[in-house]
């Protein structure tokens, strides 16, 4: 029969269950870093997904304008 602790770990083996607190607060830590960073990488995509936009669009006017010319 197993005691109390030995089920515990039985239950929970290949897990790194229970974590220590250090631990858990460093996983916490690096997580939130991490979404900080994927976050920080999205606006970082959508501003230049912004300025091609931008960009875009003033090459469709500056060709407009050139079609205009030709057309008159």
């Amino acid at each position: 029969m197993h005691g109390g602790m030995e089920r515990h770990q039985l239950r929970h083996r290949g897990t790194m269950w229970p974590l220590p607190r250090a631990r858990a607060r460093q996983d916490g830590e690096r997580w939130a870093w991490a979404l900080q960073r994927a976050q920080r990488e999205a606006l970082e995509r959508e501003a230049t997904r912004g300025a091609e936009q931008a960009r875009q669009q003033e090459l469709i006017r500056d060709m407009k304008e050139r079609l205009l010319e030709l057309l008159r």
